[in-house]
């Protein structure tokens, strides 16, 4: 009788984590999609932006794509998504390019191999 409990608590903990791991894969994929929506929304707006007196740069006047890009959340999803790959290239450009492998660093210090020392 103990063990049926334990069997029925292992397979329903089975199945919970299974479920959580199918959910997170869903989450993910969501999340990718929508960031694949959102840079496809960033490329168009980049193609139809606002030149005054009503006129696209497509060179529409009243242009469709205008009315969906002005929305708040599309300006504000494409405006977190320039923020984001700002500060990844910020981040990418603060490595130093001189870290433990690269041969420069080799270059300004000593090389030791089987007790003897050159001076690089």
């Amino acid at each position: 009788m103990v063990t049926e409990h334990f069997s029925a608590a292992r397979d329903s903990a089975e199945k919970a984590y299974a479920d959580r791991d199918r959910y997170r894969e869903k989450m993910h994929a969501a999340y990718g999609s929508r960031e694949v929506a959102v840079r496809r929304l960033r490329a168009l707006s980049r193609l139809h932006e606002p030149l005054g007196n009503g006129v696209c740069l497509c060179k529409k006047r009243g242009c469709e794509s205008l009315v969906i890009l002005d929305t708040p959340w599309v300006r504000d999803m494409v405006s977190k998504l320039d923020a984001i790959e700002a500060q990844r290239e910020a981040e990418l450009r603060a490595v130093d390019p001189r870290d433990d492998w690269s041969i420069v660093a080799w270059d300004d210090g000593q090389v030791t191999s089987e007790g003897q020392t050159w001076i690089a």
